[in-house]
């Protein structure tokens, strides 16, 4: 029977050092965690360790326990202790070399895998209390590709340098189909937002990578358009690329309101009305703009200025924002980092927010915005690469280039109340449609189609 054997490396990796999903590994959950959907016999769940060759099974529950908090933890314990089997051979002449070569590099990177490593330790020994998740007993069992079988690669691929390397020799080997999921090009189209050292790293991957399939899933139409330009542009052979649908809001299953005064209290917003901006705070998501938009709404209110809240881990190459809050009186009194938020911290922000502002210069999707709507909030989008897709007809959408709009919208949303009971009547009604015609059950069903098992028996 012809299988499609699901690549969840990147899963888990991911849960080395995080205990819930953010970006890519939260849309991964939201597509693959539908047990009713997944759990047939020609449906194989897998990953890899550093240095694998193969693909080994990897326990259907993992995937599908990643929608309820409680049991998150007993996955994200199984997938630390799944990690920890992984192979450390370091070539010791390579690191001495390079050491006397490039001291102020190679020193910093050798503490930081060290660090990684003790973190890692740490991690097994603090999720030890937990309850263990019943396992299968095919937890490092090894995959035996055929001809007949696809393989899906459903994450971020280039977290390990020998992902094409190891596909290839699969597809060569078994003569089976390769299709992966690309969730954009940003660190080659738009790298002057991105590390140079990744966004060389992912250029390689990509252009390796790339090749390998018989076809593609985008998660957009932005981005099925800019990998055909760029397969053309750089004379990469084109296949198919189909538009995976997203569904709307999000799978977590955290409708309980019981907490969000507790949280908020915890987070000195109590009583305060905020807005919210959720991702990382990096380059590309123009934190900038808000920090400008704030300063002359603190001109104008003063100590009235309601609260900006950034919700997501501090990235590389924005020091200079944290910088330029502690300088400002006015932005230091408004403006507050929440990092490493979860899952319920998330819905709580969500839920008490006055509106949500994504003022991103490029996105993939842009997955805050369709969360933000599915709260019935009031959503302030730009409206740059895929980011109305999200969207759709919900958000007010402006230029990120130019504070002006939307410091206007954002002083009228906090002053007239009127206004913005409106504004959140029209996106709970939107919302209401778009919840009933895009699900994310529906999106892993036709995910399934597109791969070519939609219509096979379980």
């Amino acid at each position: 029977m012809p299988k499609l054997v699901v690549d969840f490396t990147d899963l888990v990796e991911w849960f080395q050092l995080n205990n819930h999903v953010t970006g890519i590994q939260r849309v991964v959950r939201n597509v693959f965690a539908h047990r009713e959907v997944f759990d047939r016999d020609d449906i194989v769940f897998a990953y890899r360790l550093r240095g694998d060759l193969s693909f080994r099974v990897l326990d259907k529950t993992l995937v599908y326990n990643l929608t309820n908090e409680e049991r998150l933890l007993f996955s994200c314990r199984a997938f630390v202790q799944l990690g920890a089997h992984a192979p450390a051979k370091p070539n010791v002449f390579q690191l001495v070399r390079a050491a006397f070569k490039k001291p102020k590099k190679i020193i910093p990177w050798i503490k930081g895998k060290i660090g990684t490593k003790f973190q890692i330790q740490n991690r097994i020994s603090n999720l030890s209390a937990q309850p263990s998740v019943p396992l299968s007993s095919t937890g490092l069992k090894y995959i035996t590709i055929d001809s007949e079988d696809t393989i899906l690669v459903s994450g971020a691929f280039w977290l390990f340098h020998d992902t094409h390397y190891v596909i290839k020799k699969i597809k060569e080997d078994a003569g089976c189909k390769v299709i992966t999921i690309l969730y954009d090009l940003i660190p080659i189209t738009h790298a002057h937002f991105i590390d140079q050292g990744f966004s060389q790293m992912f250029k390689q991957q990509v252009d390796a990578m790339l090749p390998i399939n018989d076809k593609l899933l985008s998660i957009s139409h932005h981005v099925k358009n800019e990998c055909i330009a760029y397969l053309k542009e750089n004379d990469l052979p084109v296949v198919d690329i189909d538009v995976m649908p997203f569904g709307f809001g999000t799978e977590m299953d955290v409708s309980t309101t019981d907490d969000d005064e507790m949280r908020l209290k915890k987070w000195g917003l109590d009583g305060e009305a905020f807005a919210l901006c959720v991702g990382t705070v990096e380059p590309r998501k123009n934190p900038g703009l808000l920090l400008k938009v704030w300063q002359m709404l603190d001109k104008k209110h003063g100590q009235k200025t309601p609260k900006l809240v950034f919700a997501g881990r501090k990235s590389v190459g924005v020091n200079w924002v944290f910088k330029e809050v502690r300088s400002h009186k006015g932005l230091k009194r408004s403006v507050k980092f929440l990092n490493s938020v979860g899952d319920s911290d998330l819905a709580s922000l969500y839920r008490k927010s006055k509106i949500v502002i994504f003022p991103s210069l490029v996105e993939g999707w842009g997955l805050p915005v369709e969360e933000a709507i599915s709260y019935g909030k009031h959503t302030l989008a730009s409206n740059a690469t895929s980011i109305p897709e999200a969207g759709r007809d919900a958000p007010f959408y402006f230029d990120p280039m130019d504070p002006n709009p939307l410091f206007e919208e954002v002083d009228k949303c906090f002053s007239d109340q009127d206004y913005i009971r409106e504004r959140e009547k029209r996106v709970r009604v939107l919302g209401s449609v778009y919840a009933k015609e895009y699900t994310w059950e529906n999106s892993a069903n036709q995910v399934l189609e597109m791969v070519g098992y939609g219509e096979q028996s379980t």
